[in-house]
């Protein structure tokens, strides 16, 4: 949907029923809980963890089954990348990762300007966010309505949550996928992955310890990370127009994220 189709469908025949998908729109904070939950893969596996350090693969870009012969990934499920819609795979268990449809939007106008030809025939980023708002509630609307049902294979996890309170977000991933760690490991995870620190990373182009090649560098990967950043980059016009489209859907999501966090607390 978003990158190599090729690739995908190559891999889609070798997806296995105990598969887990952390799927979102893209620039929703995918990549930065790749390498939380890598952080705590590889040190239940009695690694010594450092920034960087992804083990869990981007499906459009590389070959699931060579990738899972890793014998440093020692869980017994794979966890894989993906931005496909929710009926591609609605049979498998998926931690769904959203963020407000401003900075998510913006954020990807930004990744967009990497690639020339998009530099070259791209309307701005007022007119990228207005053309994409559709898109968006599209994408997140699936998940949605797939959360209503209280289905336990599905767990939803914002940015904004995150970015909050990454520990007790990781946490919450890391139950719902039946991983067991502890307060202290969490922080060890949360610690090495800072923000600055995966983009000083990103910034000398150290794809070996960021454990991910990103096609066209990895300038503007990791921009800003910030919440509420896009009130400073559209127009007042923009922002109406993504208000009025995706409000409702955002605020039903983080109300159910919300409900999905009670439940386990109570639990």
């Amino acid at each position: 949907m978003f990158s190599s189709a090729y690739k995908y469908k190559v891999n889609q025949w070798y997806f296995r029923p105990t598969d887990v998908f952390l799927a979102s729109y893209p620039r929703s904070g995918n990549t930065w809980m790749r390498l939380l939950l890598s952080d705590v893969i590889q040190h239940l596996g009695g690694e010594k963890t450092q920034p960087g350090g992804n083990v869990i693969p981007d499906v459009y870009k590389v070959d699931i089954e060579d990738w899972y012969r890793n014998p440093r990934i020692k869980i017994p499920f794979r966890i894989i990348k993906t931005h496909e819609p929710l009926a591609l795979i609605s049979d498998y268990r998926i931690i769904y990762l959203f963020r407000h449809p401003a900075d998510c939007l913006c954020s990807y106008y930004h990744y967009q300007l990497r690639s020339p030809r998009f530099r070259e025939n791209n309307s701005g980023i007022d007119g990228f966010c207005q053309n994409l708002i559709n898109q968006w509630c599209g994408h997140i609307n699936g998940y949605l309505e797939a959360a209503k049902t209280g289905s336990d294979r599905l767990f939803l996890v914002s940015y904004e949550s995150l970015n909050i309170n990454p520990v007790e977000s990781l946490k919450n991933v890391c139950n719902f996928l039946d991983l067991d760690i502890t307060e202290a490991q969490a922080q060890i995870a949360v610690n090495n992955q800072q923000f600055r620190q995966v983009q000083t990373l990103s910034q000398r182009g150290d794809s070996q310890t960021l454990g991910f090649a990103e096609n066209g560098g990895y300038q503007n990967f990791f921009r800003r990370g910030q919440i509420n950043s896009s009130t400073q980059e559209l127009s007042e016009n923009t922002r109406t127009i993504i208000s009025h489209k995706s409000q409702d859907i955002y605020n039903q999501i983080r109300e159910l994220e919300s409900q999905q966090l009670t439940n386990i607390n109570s639990n």
